[in-house]
């Protein structure tokens, strides 16, 4: 028989998940077939939180965008969907087998972009934080006079520069960490927004 996910075969006119943009999601995998599927999905890294609800082995640390499920076990991981919000722009989720895939082992979501209406707080707060990538040198304007809280954190979620507070324009300057992903965390007056940043 073929393999589906969630009891579902692909349907290219089924969106399966609608994602507000900003989710952070914890999914689980459960394998209930006798072989392991290697399980892809598009648009975001993530990371391996358990395996069988126990600690990820050495080799799954670090970012993600395809886990081997064995059979009859279960994987645990954490993204969050922070890019790209379109609601008619579709992303897939599948088994990376090439013969599962195109028997219709696969489903697809959209990444929602916030509605005119209904804004959360933090749509209505927007810093500026430039250039992005940077080479070392980030400028951040909080676009409030008031003093916020910023925090950088690497791509393991370490803190790289521990929270201090800043108003106006401040420079940041990362010229001495590593090429990679970092994010820019902002937060005034409870309202929180992330910037992801690139240093190749």
């Amino acid at each position: 028989h073929p393999f589906l996910i969630n009891g579902t075969a692909f349907d290219m006119h089924v969106v399966n998940y609608q994602i507000p943009l900003g989710n952070t999601e914890l999914w689980t995998l459960t394998n209930q077939s006798p072989i392991a599927h290697p399980f892809h999905i598009h648009n975001v890294p993530f990371y391996i939180t358990s395996v069988n609800g126990g600690q990820p082995a050495a080799n799954l640390l670090g970012r993600k965008d395809v886990v081997l499920v064995p059979a009859m076990q279960s994987v645990q991981f954490i993204t969050r969907f922070d890019d790209f919000c379109d609601s008619s722009a579709t992303y897939v989720y599948h088994c990376h087998m090439l013969t599962h895939e195109d028997d219709a082992m696969m489903g697809q979501f959209v990444v929602t972009c916030p509605s005119a209406t209904g804004l959360p707080d933090d749509a209505t707060w927007k810093p500026l934080v430039y250039p992005i990538p940077t080479s070392g040198l980030l400028t951040v304007d909080a676009c409030t006079e008031k003093s916020c809280l910023v925090t950088v954190v690497d791509g393991w979620g370490r803190a790289v520069i521990a929270g201090f507070e800043m108003s106006g324009l401040t420079q940041i300057d990362l010229s001495g960490c590593a090429a990679g992903i970092y994010y820019v965390r902002l937060q005034h007056e409870g309202r929180s927004v992330a910037y992801r940043v690139q240093k190749p």
